[in-house]
Protein backbone atom coordinates (compact mmCIF):
# COMPACT_ATOMS: atom_id res chain seq x y z
CA UNK A 1 0.00 0.00 0.00
CA UNK A 2 1.20 3.68 -0.88
CA UNK A 3 2.27 6.64 1.14
CA UNK A 4 -1.24 8.54 -0.45
CA UNK A 5 -3.57 5.26 -0.28
CA UNK A 6 -2.02 5.20 3.86
CA UNK A 7 -3.09 8.65 4.02
CA UNK A 8 -6.43 8.23 2.75
CA UNK A 9 -7.12 5.39 5.03
CA UNK A 10 -6.11 7.76 7.93
CA UNK A 11 -8.41 10.13 6.73
CA UNK A 12 -11.20 8.08 6.91
CA UNK A 13 -10.69 6.51 10.26
CA UNK A 14 -10.63 10.09 11.55
CA UNK A 15 -13.67 10.87 9.76
CA UNK A 16 -15.51 7.77 11.08
CA UNK A 17 -14.45 8.21 14.77
CA UNK A 18 -15.46 12.12 14.32
CA UNK A 19 -18.78 11.14 13.16
CA UNK A 20 -19.54 8.09 15.57
CA UNK A 21 -18.30 10.84 18.65
CA UNK A 22 -20.70 13.23 17.44
CA UNK A 23 -23.67 10.57 16.92
CA UNK A 24 -22.84 9.13 20.36
CA UNK A 25 -23.29 12.61 21.98
CA UNK A 26 -25.92 13.62 20.09
CA UNK A 27 -27.82 10.12 21.15
CA UNK A 28 -26.63 10.60 24.58
CA UNK A 29 -28.58 14.31 24.95
CA UNK A 30 -31.47 14.05 22.30
CA UNK A 31 -32.24 9.93 22.24
CA UNK A 32 -32.05 8.19 18.81
CA UNK A 33 -34.91 7.65 16.03
CA UNK A 34 -34.74 3.58 17.43
CA UNK A 35 -34.99 4.21 20.62
CA UNK A 36 -37.82 6.60 20.76
CA UNK A 37 -39.76 4.40 18.31
CA UNK A 38 -39.51 1.14 20.87
CA UNK A 39 -40.27 4.00 24.01
CA UNK A 40 -43.27 5.14 22.02
CA UNK A 41 -44.38 1.45 21.15
CA UNK A 42 -44.09 0.31 25.18
CA UNK A 43 -46.33 3.22 25.92
CA UNK A 44 -48.82 3.00 23.74
CA UNK A 45 -48.98 -1.11 24.15
CA UNK A 46 -48.88 -0.23 28.17
CA UNK A 47 -52.10 2.42 27.65
CA UNK A 48 -54.32 0.17 25.88
CA UNK A 49 -53.42 -2.36 28.60
CA UNK A 50 -54.35 -0.40 31.40
CA UNK A 51 -57.10 1.82 30.10
CA UNK A 52 -58.87 -0.05 27.76
CA UNK A 53 -62.03 2.12 28.09
CA UNK A 54 -60.34 5.50 27.40
CA UNK A 55 -60.32 7.48 24.78
CA UNK A 56 -56.54 8.83 24.56
CA UNK A 57 -54.34 10.68 22.69
CA UNK A 58 -50.51 10.75 22.83
CA UNK A 59 -48.77 14.03 22.04
CA UNK A 60 -44.51 12.90 20.54
CA UNK A 61 -42.74 12.04 23.03
CA UNK A 62 -39.43 14.24 24.11
CA UNK A 63 -36.14 12.80 25.29
CA UNK A 64 -34.69 13.12 28.96
CA UNK A 65 -31.14 12.96 29.17
CA UNK A 66 -30.87 12.26 33.15
CA UNK A 67 -33.65 9.51 32.86
CA UNK A 68 -32.60 8.34 29.63
CA UNK A 69 -36.46 8.19 28.89
CA UNK A 70 -38.86 9.45 26.71
CA UNK A 71 -41.89 11.54 28.48
CA UNK A 72 -45.38 11.65 26.56
CA UNK A 73 -47.86 13.88 27.17
CA UNK A 74 -51.41 12.03 27.31
CA UNK A 75 -54.95 13.08 27.46
CA UNK A 76 -58.23 11.03 28.40
CA UNK A 77 -60.31 12.91 25.76
CA UNK A 78 -63.68 12.39 27.36
CA UNK A 79 -62.44 13.75 31.16
CA UNK A 80 -60.21 16.03 29.08
CA UNK A 81 -57.61 14.80 32.11
CA UNK A 82 -53.98 15.55 31.06
CA UNK A 83 -50.83 13.57 32.33
CA UNK A 84 -47.31 12.43 31.01
CA UNK A 85 -46.07 8.80 30.86
CA UNK A 86 -42.18 8.32 30.32
CA UNK A 87 -40.58 5.24 29.16
CA UNK A 88 -37.27 3.68 27.97
CA UNK A 89 -36.99 0.86 24.56
CA UNK A 90 -37.98 -2.02 27.37
CA UNK A 91 -40.55 -1.17 29.59
CA UNK A 92 -42.84 1.87 31.35
CA UNK A 93 -41.09 3.42 34.41
CA UNK A 94 -43.50 6.38 34.99
CA UNK A 95 -47.19 7.00 34.77
CA UNK A 96 -48.47 10.63 36.34
CA UNK A 97 -52.01 9.30 35.99
CA UNK A 98 -51.85 6.40 38.61
CA UNK A 99 -49.25 7.88 40.90
CA UNK A 100 -50.21 11.46 40.99
CA UNK A 101 -53.35 11.63 40.20
CA UNK A 102 -55.13 8.45 41.69
CA UNK A 103 -53.22 6.87 44.08
CA UNK A 104 -54.06 7.33 47.77
CA UNK A 105 -50.98 7.58 49.42
CA UNK A 106 -52.42 8.65 52.88
CA UNK A 107 -54.34 4.61 52.71
CA UNK A 108 -51.22 3.18 51.91
CA UNK A 109 -49.59 4.73 54.72
CA UNK A 110 -52.21 3.26 56.94
CA UNK A 111 -52.08 -0.02 55.66
CA UNK A 112 -48.37 -0.22 55.84
CA UNK A 113 -48.24 0.82 59.18
CA UNK A 114 -50.52 -1.71 60.33
CA UNK A 115 -48.52 -4.42 58.66
CA UNK A 116 -44.95 -3.44 59.52
CA UNK A 117 -46.51 -3.33 63.77
CA UNK A 118 -47.57 -6.86 63.65
CA UNK A 119 -44.84 -8.09 61.03
CA UNK A 120 -41.46 -6.88 62.74
CA UNK A 121 -42.01 -8.51 66.29
CA UNK A 122 -42.27 -11.59 64.70
CA UNK A 123 -39.37 -11.12 62.18
CA UNK A 124 -37.21 -9.86 65.01
CA UNK A 125 -38.44 -13.25 67.33
CA UNK A 126 -36.94 -14.86 64.48
CA UNK A 127 -33.56 -12.86 63.61
CA UNK A 128 -31.87 -11.16 66.15
CA UNK A 129 -30.42 -8.21 63.95
CA UNK A 130 -33.24 -7.15 62.48
CA UNK A 131 -34.09 -3.81 63.59
CA UNK A 132 -36.85 -2.11 60.95
CA UNK A 133 -38.90 -2.74 58.24
CA UNK A 134 -40.77 -0.53 55.51
CA UNK A 135 -43.86 -1.60 53.74
CA UNK A 136 -45.08 -0.40 49.96
CA UNK A 137 -48.03 -0.89 48.10
CA UNK A 138 -50.02 0.53 45.64
CA UNK A 139 -53.71 1.56 46.06
CA UNK A 140 -56.14 3.47 44.44
CA UNK A 141 -58.61 6.58 45.50
CA UNK A 142 -61.91 5.14 47.30
CA UNK A 143 -61.29 1.81 46.93
CA UNK A 144 -60.96 1.16 50.50
CA UNK A 145 -62.80 2.62 53.30
CA UNK A 146 -60.33 4.24 56.11
CA UNK A 147 -61.50 1.92 58.96
CA UNK A 148 -60.50 -0.99 56.56
CA UNK A 149 -57.90 -3.40 57.89
CA UNK A 150 -55.20 -4.67 55.75
CA UNK A 151 -55.14 -8.29 56.95
CA UNK A 152 -58.80 -8.23 57.09
CA UNK A 153 -60.13 -6.74 54.29
CA UNK A 154 -57.56 -6.10 51.70
CA UNK A 155 -55.40 -8.24 49.82
CA UNK A 156 -53.10 -5.67 47.90
CA UNK A 157 -49.48 -6.75 46.71
CA UNK A 158 -46.63 -5.63 49.22
CA UNK A 159 -43.55 -4.94 48.82
CA UNK A 160 -40.86 -5.23 52.15
CA UNK A 161 -37.85 -4.05 52.98
CA UNK A 162 -36.36 -5.25 56.18
CA UNK A 163 -33.26 -3.70 57.81
CA UNK A 164 -30.99 -5.72 59.60
CA UNK A 165 -27.85 -4.64 61.98
CA UNK A 166 -25.26 -6.50 63.74
CA UNK A 167 -24.98 -6.40 67.23
CA UNK A 168 -21.66 -6.42 67.01
CA UNK A 169 -19.99 -5.26 63.95
CA UNK A 170 -18.23 -8.25 63.11
CA UNK A 171 -18.36 -9.48 59.53
CA UNK A 172 -20.72 -12.34 58.67
CA UNK A 173 -20.08 -14.37 55.89
CA UNK A 174 -22.31 -14.06 52.27
CA UNK A 175 -23.68 -17.67 53.32
CA UNK A 176 -24.78 -16.47 56.81
CA UNK A 177 -26.34 -13.54 55.28
CA UNK A 178 -28.75 -15.71 52.97
CA UNK A 179 -29.38 -18.00 55.85
CA UNK A 180 -30.86 -15.20 57.82
CA UNK A 181 -32.84 -14.05 54.83
CA UNK A 182 -34.39 -17.26 54.19
CA UNK A 183 -35.70 -17.41 58.05
CA UNK A 184 -36.72 -13.93 57.09
CA UNK A 185 -38.60 -15.14 53.97
CA UNK A 186 -39.92 -18.52 55.75
CA UNK A 187 -41.27 -15.92 58.67
CA UNK A 188 -43.09 -13.80 56.16
CA UNK A 189 -44.66 -16.65 53.92
CA UNK A 190 -46.17 -18.79 56.80
CA UNK A 191 -47.90 -15.32 57.67
CA UNK A 192 -49.82 -15.81 53.73
CA UNK A 193 -48.98 -12.20 53.15
CA UNK A 194 -49.63 -11.17 49.23
CA UNK A 195 -45.63 -10.21 48.42
CA UNK A 196 -44.75 -9.33 45.64
CA UNK A 197 -41.05 -8.10 46.58
CA UNK A 198 -38.81 -8.81 49.07
CA UNK A 199 -35.79 -7.10 50.12
CA UNK A 200 -33.19 -7.15 53.22
CA UNK A 201 -30.22 -5.10 53.66
CA UNK A 202 -27.99 -6.26 56.21
CA UNK A 203 -25.49 -4.08 57.84
CA UNK A 204 -22.27 -4.73 60.00
CA UNK A 205 -20.29 -1.87 60.72
CA UNK A 206 -21.11 1.44 58.88
CA UNK A 207 -23.64 2.35 55.97
CA UNK A 208 -22.67 1.26 53.54
CA UNK A 209 -20.79 -2.20 54.05
CA UNK A 210 -22.87 -5.10 54.35
CA UNK A 211 -25.05 -7.30 52.02
CA UNK A 212 -28.36 -6.74 50.13
CA UNK A 213 -30.64 -9.29 48.64
CA UNK A 214 -33.78 -8.63 46.65
CA UNK A 215 -36.04 -11.80 45.36
CA UNK A 216 -39.17 -11.14 43.36
CA UNK A 217 -42.20 -13.44 44.12
CA UNK A 218 -41.39 -16.06 41.17
CA UNK A 219 -37.64 -16.57 43.00
CA UNK A 220 -39.29 -17.27 46.59
CA UNK A 221 -38.82 -20.94 45.53
CA UNK A 222 -34.97 -20.41 44.95
CA UNK A 223 -33.01 -22.83 47.77
CA UNK A 224 -31.01 -22.04 49.68
CA UNK A 225 -27.70 -23.24 47.16
CA UNK A 226 -29.06 -21.60 44.10
CA UNK A 227 -28.96 -18.24 46.15
CA UNK A 228 -25.59 -19.13 47.21
CA UNK A 229 -24.82 -19.92 42.89
CA UNK A 230 -26.81 -17.09 42.05
CA UNK A 231 -25.23 -13.36 42.04
CA UNK A 232 -28.48 -11.79 44.01
CA UNK A 233 -26.28 -10.63 46.93
CA UNK A 234 -24.85 -7.45 46.56
CA UNK A 235 -21.88 -7.29 48.49
CA UNK A 236 -21.08 -3.82 49.26
CA UNK A 237 -18.07 -3.62 50.87
CA UNK A 238 -16.17 -5.72 48.22
CA UNK A 239 -17.76 -2.75 45.87
CA UNK A 240 -16.37 0.03 48.07
CA UNK A 241 -12.80 -1.89 48.38
CA UNK A 242 -13.44 -1.67 44.56
CA UNK A 243 -14.10 1.95 44.36
CA UNK A 244 -11.17 3.00 46.37
CA UNK A 245 -8.68 0.49 44.54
Amino acid sequence: MDKMNIKKLLCLLVVVSCLTATLWGYSSFFGNPISKYLANQQIKNYLVVNYPDKDFGMSSSNYNYKTGSYGARIIFKKEGISFFVSADARRVNYDQYKNEYIRDYEIEKIFAEQVKNRVLPILQKEVDEVVDMDVEMYIEQRKYSRKASYFEDVNEPLKIYVDLRSVNTKKISQEQFIEKFLKIREALLTMNLNIEYLDCYYMYKYKGDGYSMGLNKTEFNLSRQQLIDSDNVVDYETINNRREG
